[in-house]
């Protein structure tokens, strides 16, 4: 039998099936882990409501956690169209595995994505900034402009700007493949 383990407790995620499938709107329930980064590991329940069901992932779980020890509630609910199973019966565990991983590999993308497009918003600033002070430069020199000065102040903005278009459009798109709108 597989545990899930959260910190120092084991929970069978038949336990918890057995509590989700006696809910009268649920017609199928399985249950897996999914990493966590505090406690290792954490339960997420998938499931099958009746059809026309309203029931809710808040009122799910709640519902378990009345009647549970407090380690054993369920943190995620995923509803499904079906759970996966073999031909014996057996629930396909690691396909739900499957799924969550790429949920948290979506997720991730997703921050990573945030962290870049910050990072270029950022970046845009300092050019904005080089720029200013540029002009500044030019402002203040009195007797010889500074050509050299000036103009690699013009290469590096005009550089970074060009890979700052190019950085922005690339996040764009992935953003757009990543959470599927415009």
């Amino acid at each position: 039998m597989v545990f899930i383990m959260l910190l120092l407790y084991q929970i069978a995620p038949a336990d918890l099936e057995a509590v989700l499938i006696s809910h009268p709107e649920i017609l199928d329930a399985a249950v897996t882990s999914a990493a966590d980064e505090v406690c290792g590991e954490i339960p997420v329940a998938f499931l099958v409501r009746r059809h026309g069901s309203t029931l809710t992932k808040g009122a799910v779980i709640d519902f378990v956690a009345n009647q549970v020890a407090p380690y054993k509630k369920v943190r995620r609910v995923v509803f499904t169209e079906s759970i996966p199973k073999s031909a014996a019966g057996k629930i396909l565990r690691k396909e739900l595995k499957s799924f969550i991983s790429k949920q948290q590999q979506s997720a991730a993308t997703c921050i990573s994505l945030e962290g870049i497009y910050i990072s270029i918003s950022v970046a845009k600033e300092t050019l904005n900034g080089l720029l200013k002070f540029e002009n500044f430069v030019r402002h203040i020199q009195l007797q010889k402009p500074i050509k050299s000065l000036s103009l690699k102040f013009h290469a590096v903005y005009e550089s970074l700007s060009i890979l700052l278009v190019r950085a922005y459009s690339s996040l764009t798109a992935a953003a757009v493949v990543v959470t599927g709108s415009d």
